[in-house]
């Protein structure tokens, strides 16, 4: 399991690369952020047995996802943290 200031550290990164690259970048600089954001992805040299890092990117996946279902008004939120459709 990774120790959480290693796993803060990485967490912080991450947003900090997807930040730079929601923006304009040059094209060299997208290949160097993406690469390094593809070392960051929790499969990427992650042992089997830590999912602490996987989780927390599939907890993040789910919602944004619900949030972009909620935008679009397919979903809603039914006020005790689940959904439905709308």
């Amino acid at each position: 399991m990774l120790p959480q200031t290693k796993l803060d550290t990485l967490l912080a990164r991450h947003a900090t690369l997807e930040a730079e690259l929601m923006g304009q970048v040059e094209a060299a600089t997208y290949v160097k952020l993406t690469r390094e954001l593809a070392e960051l992805s929790p499969f990427y040299g992650v042992p089997h047995n830590d999912f602490a890092l996987a989780r927390y990117f599939e907890a993040r996946m789910i919602e944004k996802h619900l949030e972009l279902l909620e935008r679009r008004g397919l979903v809603e939120e039914n006020g005790s943290g689940s959904y439905r459709l709308a």
